[in-house]
Formats: structure tokens, sequence, C-alpha cells
């Protein structure tokens, strides 16, 4: 069964490819075939009303129009904009294991692009370049190995989407958390913490899949549109969207899409103003909870989403569930509540400040008694009245008795939904209000890439390998200053690591310094390159200079320059000097004694 599985996937993904190879993923390709199948259809109209023919073909050309293929061209621009990441993070990387993984992840994901005409690296080279630094730097894990013997085969394959997710999966267990990657998303959540100061937001939450993007742009006055996306060669999947997005629409970075993934981030503000009046509120996109975006975003959020809301004016909750989201026992609502009481401090005292919003329910249905029969399903669950989804489900049912917001991207109207919005409660003090504490798995992520980074350190000081040893020092500074409670003292504790074994190495020449001057033979030539080395080495962990000249740094943590080295040597040259004189003096001493008598 599980090889016929494999087949299965194998084959799908060789056609898959071999579309691709034909430009079948290259956007401007698509949109050129699109019109030239347009222009085909039109021909064929007329041919055939011209014969008096039925013509039927009207909503066959809808079809055409409206069977958008934005799901791979969606796929390959998140994936250029992560290429385009890798490369700059490659820029900063020392020749290692992680840097040789990312070289290869570049170059194949740049052929599913088809950027490139051809592959630019020696690939088998790379593979034993990668093979013998895992060895040198002890990460030949079990789990590894085995991941290794699936990726060989593979190399000679058009298969690149299979050795990309491999690649990806090695690089996972070296580096559980893309540092680089959090600190771009803090600095966009920074850019929006700017353009919601001092303003009435309206904040979108939900878990991913339910539709906070595209509810958004259908409140914004987007155009929206029931599009075919294709998701695989000839399989699609409808979808909402908006179309005709300028580039200087705010609504530009609020990207949705039909996988269930999460397009958002980072928090993104959309500002709108609606009715007679022209009233105005800020609508802010944020990423989903629970989600598919990763550890990293999970930290972002924690970091910057909180500092960005804490400027607002005032905030007001729109929190999204989805009939599919839902679940059989109301399992969509039990995580939206824990997104609520995670985020928002005291839930019930602020529970006026929230309203709910449904999406992608069925047209008929009475949602109030939906959730009513959830309330009675899960009766005995509810017993607990200070539990997050007795409080969320019991203040939905509330609300939604009177008057449900159902939204309806297509045939719904926006202003009536922002009119209703502009009335709930604001949070007038959400600095004093939110908080955001990270799941645990990402919270168990952090200390597992802590704990990654001080072996890396430790075996990096070992074989003294300044650059690497920098590398992960300032990762681990990087990740203290994001996420400080959770790195504790790790930062320091490597800096006095690394302090510890550049003075055992100093001592070290230094003692094979004395010795030399006590030893009758002289200067030798494996003193001279001793020595040399050691030179080299001072010149290099130089760069570690900005680690040890901080305030924070104790005093004694000092590193030694190569002048500072000389001296030493000179010191010692200058003992041996007075030793010397002493003992001639204590020799002539007794010469003359020895004359006298």
């Amino acid at each position: 069964m599980d090889n016929g599985r494999e087949n299965q996937r194998q084959q799908y993904q060789k056609s898959y490819h071999h579309q691709r190879s034909q430009g079948e993923q290259n956007e401007e390709n698509f949109q050129q075939r699109n019109q030239q199948r347009n222009q085909e259809k039109r021909q064929e109209q007329q041919n055939r009303h011209q014969k008096g023919e039925e013509d039927e073909e009207e909503e066959n050309q809808e079809f055409v129009q409206t069977t958008v293929n934005i799901g791979p061209p969606i796929l390959d621009k998140k994936m250029l904009a992560k290429n385009i990441g890798l490369k700059k993070d490659l820029q900063k990387i020392p020749e290692c294991a992680e840097k040789t993984i990312i070289e290869l992840i570049v170059c194949y994901q740049e052929k599913i692009l088809q950027v490139s005409n051809r592959i630019s690296i020696n690939i088998q080279e790379k593979l034993e370049i990668l093979q013998n630094q895992l060895s040198i730097q002890q990460l030949f894990s079990e789990d590894i190995k085995e991941i290794i013997g699936k990726l060989k085969p593979l190399i000679r394959t058009d298969d690149y989407s299979s050795i990309v997710k491999f690649l990806k999966d090695i690089l996972k267990i070296i580096r559980p958390l893309n540092i680089p990657e959090i600190e771009r998303l803090i600095e966009k959540a920074k850019e929006a913490a700017s353009l919601i100061q001092n303003q009435e937001i309206v904040l979108f939450l939900s878990v991913t899949g339910v539709g906070k993007s595209t509810t958004i742009q259908f409140l914004s006055g987007a155009k929206m549109e029931n599009t075919k996306v294709e998701v695989a060669p000839g399989r699609y999947l409808d979808h909402i969207t908006a179309i005709n997005i300028t580039e200087d629409s705010p609504l530009k970075n609020v990207v949705s899409n039909p996988h269930s993934e999460s397009e958002t981030r980072y928090i993104t503000p959309v500002p709108v103003t609606f009715g007679k009046l022209g009233d105005k509120i800020t609508l802010c996109d944020a990423p989903g909870h629970s989600d598919t975006s990763g550890y990293e975003v999970d930290i972002a959020n924690a970091v910057g989403i909180i500092e960005a809301l804490k400027l607002a004016k005032s905030v007001r909750v729109f929190a999204l569930s989805s009939y599919a989201s839902l679940g059989d026992k109301g399992e969509g609502i039990r995580k939206l509540a824990n997104i609520l009481v995670d985020m928002i401090q005291n839930i019930q005292e602020n529970k006026e400040s929230v309203a709910y919003g449904f999406t992608k329910y069925p047209e008929n249905t009475d949602i109030f008694a939906r959730l009513m029969d959830i309330y009675n399903t899960n009766e005995e669950d509810l017993t607990e009245e200070n539990s997050p989804f007795a409080c969320v489900l019991r203040d939905m049912i509330e609300k939604t008795e009177d008057d449900v917001i159902k939204i309806d991207p297509i045939d719904g109207k926006p202003e009536n939904i922002l009119r209703k919005l502009k009335k709930v409660t604001p949070i007038k003090y959400p600095q004093d209000v939110f908080r955001y504490s990270m799941s645990q798995e990402t919270q168990n992520q952090i200390q597992l890439q802590v704990e990654k980074n001080k072996n890396y350190i430790t075996q990096a000081t070992k074989r003294k390998n300044i650059l690497l040893v920098s590398y992960y020092l300032n990762n681990l500074k990087s990740l203290e200053k994001i996420v400080k409670n959770y790195v504790n003292d790790s930062y320091e504790e490597c800096k006095r690591l690394v302090y510890q074994s550049i003075f055992e190495y100093q001592k070290e020449v230094l003692d094979q310094f004395s010795l030399m001057l006590n030893n009758q033979d002289g200067l030798t030539s494996e003193n001279i390159s001793m020595f040399q080395n050691y030179n080299n080495y001072l010149q290099n962990i130089q760069i570690l200079s900005e680690h040890y000249e901080t305030e924070s740094s104790s005093s004694s943590l000092r590193l030694l320059s190569p002048k500072s080295f000389l001296e030493n040597m000179m010191i010692e040259l200058k003992k041996q000097r007075l030793k010397f004189e002493k003992q001639n003096q204590n020799n002539e001493n007794y010469n003359n004694n020895s004359n006298n008598n």
C-alpha cells in the first residue's frame, strides 16, 4: 500500500514538474496563454454565430476569465521572497553545514521558479562537502543519515520539490528557528505600528483558513470575485478574492489563498472610510493563530504585534469563525477562545469589545441554533464559569440571538458590517489589556535552538573556528534581544565559555614561549609555526569584540589583541633577561669569591 502511494506521489510530482518545465507556473506566460485562449474562444464564438449555432460560449468565456490560476503564482511569489531572504542570509553565514544546505535549497528553488536555466553549483561536490561538514560539526544524527539516504537517489532526477523538502528537513534539525526571518517579521510589525499609532483599529482574529484576509478585502470595498484556483494540473478549488488591486493600495499586502494556509505573516493595517459622514476606521489583518506559518511567525507575533497594538488609540476585536472550523463539538470555538484569552487580559471584563463574524456558512444556516446545539452538546464542559470555552461560547450566543454578522463577500454590503463594528465598545487603553503568550511548542523550539547554539559554540570554540563562533554568538545575542525571558543567561554563559577557551590558549602559548626561552636548543620551526598560528588566531578573535565591549560585560572579559600578546611576550622576555642577569651576577660573585679564596 505504501509503495503504491509512493508511486502515485512520484507520478504526480513528475507530471507536476513536467508542466512547470513547460512554463505552467510562470505568471507572465500564464497571462499570455490565457489571453490567447480568450481570443480563440471569441473567434470560435464568432464562427458559431455565423453558422447560426446557439451561442453557449458566453458561460464558457466567463469561466475562462474567472478561472484564474492564482494558486501556483502565489506559491511562486512566496518562494521567490523566501529565496531572496535566504540569499541575504547566506552573506552572513560562514562556511558550515547550514550554509551548504541553504545554498542547495536556493539552487533547487530557482530551478522550480525557472529563474535559472541550469544548476549553477556542482551538486555532487556540494553533497560531499555537506556530509564532511556534518561529520566535522558532529551533526550526523540518525535522522539526518536517514534523510541523506532518501535524498541521494533524487539528485539525478527532476523531482526538485522532494529534494527541497528533504533539504529543509535537514535544515530544520540543524536550525530549529530561522532567526533572521523573525527579525524581518518584527521589522514589518514595527512599520505597521507607525501606521496604526493613535488610530482606531479593528483587529481581526481567528485560526488559519477562516477567511480574515478575504473579509478585510471585502470590508475595504474591493471588488470581489469567485474564481477557480488551479491547485494541481487540471484540479481546481473555488476561491473568493479581491481583483484589480493596485500597487499603491493598502490591500496589496493582504493576500488570501484557498489552501488553508496563512498568507499573512505580520500585522497589516488597511484604513477604511465609510458612510455619508466619512467615518474612519483601520482594519488590521494579523497572522492566523495555531496555523501553518511556523514558529517564526508565532514569535514575531509575541513581540511585534502586541507592541504595535499598544500604540493604537483604541482597539475593537473582530473574532471570525467559519463553518468548516466549527467542528461537530465546537472545536473551532475552543481554539478561538484560547486565542482571545491568550491575547486579552481578563476576557470577561473586556468581552464587550469583541464582535463575532461568521464566514463560509451555507446560506440558510441558523447560526444561533447551531451555537445552541454546540452548547447543549458540551453542557458538561461548560460547568466551569471561567473557562475560556464557556466564556466565549456564552458571549457568542448572547450576541447572535438577535443579530448575526454573516460575511458574504460577493453579495454582502460592507458598510452595514462596518457600522456594527464601529458601535462595538472599544478598548481605550490597549497597552493595559493586550498581551501575547507563545504556544508551548514555540517555547520548546526556542529552548531547542538555544541548546543547539550553545553546543555549536562549544564545538566551534574547540576547533578554533572563530568565524563560526562569531556567527552562533550573534544568533544567540539576537534571540536574547527578541525573547530575553526564554534565553535567560545562555548568551552570557557562552561568552564566558569562549573567553575561557581564549584565555587557556593564551596560557598554553605563553607557557610554550617560556619553555622555549629556557630550552638550550633555542627557537625551532615548530615554535615559529605555533606563534604564527596564535598571532592569526588573535587577529581573528577581534571580530568577537562587540560581545565583550558592552556595559553589561564584566570588566574582566576583555579580548587579548595581538599588540597585547606581544607586550606579554616582551614582559616574559624581560623576566628572562632579569633572570639571566641575576644568574650571571651570582655566577660572577661566585667566581670572584673563589678567586679571593
